[in-house]
């Protein structure tokens, strides 16, 4: 099968081991050669078997201008809304860290235990105080030793942003708790207590995001998707066709001399590293993030001090 063949959708099942992947990776290769290495990617689950992928397909090109033609579909998902808001002149996305996450959880519940301990209670704090069962809720709301609560919120907001629980579509998700016939009993009344609750705490969650970081466009890793998707249902496809891309990844056979010509991106004082295969040589400073990642981890500096590796120094 070619490249021309597919439809703008295709399904390919098969069983384990019966070449799926392998037939994706041919595609993108395809792809690659016939539309620009620019206007093609590929996504599988962990990044992980992305970098093993993505070096297939580099060694195959030899040089394209993405730095991860195989990569994970939230990281598709952030260059979509990069190139949708650079495009638009909007602030740039940036991901919210899990703790940075725990932080605005926190303080928006914070804020909830303060009124109940000045009894000055809002419509969240009834909701609360109904979810609780106790009179006496903020204890559990804010409860130092477990964060059981605030997880479990963290939890559930991510899954209302997976299943599309928009704020306006509130009461049409809670009028089905109830039955066929319009009837509440205790545990469907309770269930309608949560959804009111988990809509109104993710109201006052985005806008704790919003006062915390202002003029900057911050968003977890499950809103990242549900952006992305509607910007591609409301953008053209212009404005997302190229991302922006880091340099190219070239490899050559024979480049082992400090500041090889073949790599205007070598740096000038250290050698070219020989790839995991020990048949070709990476050439692109961007490239050696990999061999990076194994001796000093992700959170490191790509490249050591000299004196830390004196046998790299240049001659």
């Amino acid at each position: 099968m070619d490249v021309d063949d597919l439809d703008d959708a295709t399904l390919v099942a098969g069983a384990p081991r019966s070449g799926k992947t392998r037939f994706a990776l041919d595609m993108l290769v395809a792809a690659m050669k016939r539309h620009g290495d620019a206007y093609a990617v590929m996504t599988v689950s962990g990044r992980q078997v992305a970098d093993r992928l993505g070096d297939t397909v580099i060694r195959e090109l030899s040089a394209i201008s993405q730095a991860r033609p195989v990569t994970t579909l939230p990281a598709v998902a952030f260059r979509i809304m990069t190139a949708v808001r650079s495009h638009a002149g909007q602030p740039l996305p940036k991901l919210l860290n899990g703790a940075e996450q725990d932080v605005v959880i926190r303080r928006v519940l914070a804020r909830h235990a303060e009124h109940a301990e000045h009894g000055d209670e809002c419509s969240t704090c009834a909701l609360l105080r109904t979810y609780f069962v106790v009179a006496d809720w903020s204890g559990m709301v804010v409860d130092d030793a477990t964060d059981a609560f605030a997880n479990q919120l963290r939890d559930m907001l991510a899954r209302m942003n997976e299943i599309g629980a928009k704020p306006e579509l509130e009461d049409a998700l809670i009028s089905r708790a109830a039955d066929e016939h319009g009837t509440l009993d205790e545990r469907r009344e309770r269930l309608r207590v949560q959804w009111r609750l988990a809509f109104a705490l993710r109201a006052e969650y985005n806008q704790a995001i919003n006062e915390a970081y202002p003029d900057q466009y911050r968003l977890d890793a499950s809103q990242l998707m549900i952006d992305a998707a509607a910007a591609c249902r409301n953008s053209s496809s212009s404005t997302i066709s190229r991302t922006p891309h880091s340099p190219a990844s070239t490899f050559s056979p024979h480049c082992a001399t400090v500041a090889c010509d073949c790599c205007s991106s070598a740096t000038p004082t250290r050698r070219c590293r020989r790839s995991a295969d020990r048949t070709l040589n990476i050439c692109s400073t961007w490239r050696n993030r990999d061999w990076a990642r194994d001796w000093y981890g992700w959170n490191r500096p790509i490249w050591p001090k000299v004196r830390t590796w004196p046998r790299w120094r240049a001659a």
